[in-house]
């Protein structure tokens, strides 16, 4: 029996997905996927035409009751493994990889508990494919990476970088004003990035740049400590 698949679909460049990846998605019958982005960068795969006929999406609601989502993972998890219990070769995809700040474990957990074979595919997270991008290193010698999914002050922020530590803020939306109030203060590099592998890619290490904008759900910041 084959194992269920959970695939990270990377940055949001297809092109960017490994061959494994693109592999399991070629061969699975059924590919569950959450609507909106993970659906778009399947649809950006033209070497996959026969692709989408073989997604079924589903809507996790994230702003709303925090059951509301247990209960679309527990459906997932449910039919994954009713799938794979008829021999079906089923995969789930999640944009970035799957390891970092991902529902995916949630659901994995389960299907491991019943007893399921889950293989999990990683993927290019969008901080590295963006620091890439910009021909910048993420984190030199010396250095040390702090990733924060949540602030609770700019303390959070200030002190790994006063230690020397490049900072890497995930769910910019919720944080934007107290990270650009910090930047006008502060001589930090920075590279700000957006939308990564869609046309409406937009990336910067220029303050003024970066201030006017209003910050998406899909973006990303990473803020190097001041120079010396």
């Amino acid at each position: 029996m084959s194992s269920i698949k959970i695939i990270s679909l990377g940055s949001g460049a297809p092109d960017n997905i490994s061959l494994k990846a693109f592999s399991a998605l070629k061969e699975s019958n059924i590919i569950f996927a959450p609507s909106g982005e993970a659906v778009r960068v399947l649809e950006r795969l033209k070497a996959l035409e026969d692709l989408l006929p073989k997604v079924e999406q589903f809507d996790i609601p994230m702003k709303k009751d925090p059951r509301l989502a247990a209960e679309v993972y527990d459906k997932i998890t449910q039919w994954l493994y009713d799938l794979y219990k008829k021999e079906q070769l089923v995969s789930l995809v999640t944009i970035g990889d799957a390891g970092i700040y991902s529902s995916a474990f949630k659901i994995i957990a389960e299907l491991t508990k019943l007893g399921a074979e889950v293989e999990v595919l990683p993927g290019v997270p969008s901080f590295v494919a963006g620091m890439a991008q910009a021909m910048e290193p993420l984190v030199e010698q010396g250095q040390n990476l702090t990733l924060l999914s949540q602030i609770g002050s700019i303390s959070d922020i200030v002190t790994p970088l006063a230690n020397g530590s490049v900072v890497v803020i995930m769910k910019l939306s919720l944080y934007q004003d107290s990270i650009k109030e910090l930047l006008r203060h502060g001589n930090y590099p920075f590279i700000y990035m957006e939308w990564l592998g869609d046309e409406k890619q937009f990336l910067t290490s220029d303050l003024e740049s970066f201030l006017p904008r209003t910050c998406p759900y899909f973006s990303i910041i990473v803020i190097k400590p001041q120079s010396v």
